[in-house]
């Protein structure tokens, strides 16, 4: 998933952050991870959406940053 989101990072407008779940386990806790990989997406501090159905295509979570930097 590394690759993808390096392709997110530079494609998407906002910041890419990634966090390994099992060294930081109280905020997985705080987001709710139960799948790896989650990925969250925060707009002024507040969840505005999630993908945690498994691996995602650079393409889509793009798509998704895209549409709520629009918002």
């Amino acid at each position: 998933m590394g690759s993808v989101l390096s392709v997110v990072a530079w494609s998407a407008t906002g910041a890419v952050v990634t966090v390994n779940a099992r060294l930081v386990p109280d905020l997985a806790d705080e987001f709710t991870v139960r799948r790896v990989p989650t990925f969250v997406v925060l707009k002024d501090g507040e969840e505005v959406d999630r993908l945690d159905d498994g691996f995602q295509s650079a393409d889509t979570l793009v798509d998704v940053l895209e549409t709520h930097a629009e918002e």
